[in-house]
């Protein structure tokens, strides 16, 4: 984009977006304007294809042929209760959930025991692949 300084490397974490400490900030008031990408991630497959993740849940869906139903059991309930689940997550970490079935929900996934250091116990890696049969799916969610 002419104008703008690219930093094709920088990550960018979106619920910096969410967040209430930089809401409070009214960075918009004062010229800041958030830019967001149609795919978020490409992940390349040995085969020349790719696994994609969308900002829009059905466009990662529809590229996971075959395991769109996979994909959308693990992220659905995270995506349609984002609102509700970013109010839990900013709250201090002892405390009574206003939204405990949406945070238990995303508990149940994300206690899933991720990758270790040693390469000959990955559980994270075993989950995804018992659960997700499609390798661009277990390439998305890596």
């Amino acid at each position: 984009m002419p104008g703008v300084i690219h930093d094709d490397c920088a990550a960018f974490h979106p619920t910096r977006v969410a967040s209430p400490f930089f809401a409070s900030l009214g960075l918009e008031r004062h010229g800041l304007r958030w830019l967001w990408p149609e795919i978020d991630l490409a992940h390349p497959l040995d085969d020349g294809r790719a696994g994609l993740a969308a900002r829009d849940r059905s466009h990662t869906e529809r590229s996971l042929v075959g395991d769109a139903r996979l994909w959308e059991q693990l992220f659905a309930s995270a995506t349609s209760n984002f609102d509700a689940l970013i109010a839990e997550v900013f709250r201090p970490v002892a405390h009574v959930p206003r939204h405990p079935v949406v945070l238990g929900r995303f508990g149940l996934h994300a206690l899933q025991p991720h990758g270790r250091h040693r390469a000959s116990d990955r559980p994270m890696v075993r989950h995804t692949e018992s659960t997700l049969g499609h390798a661009k799916v277990r390439y998305v969610v890596a």
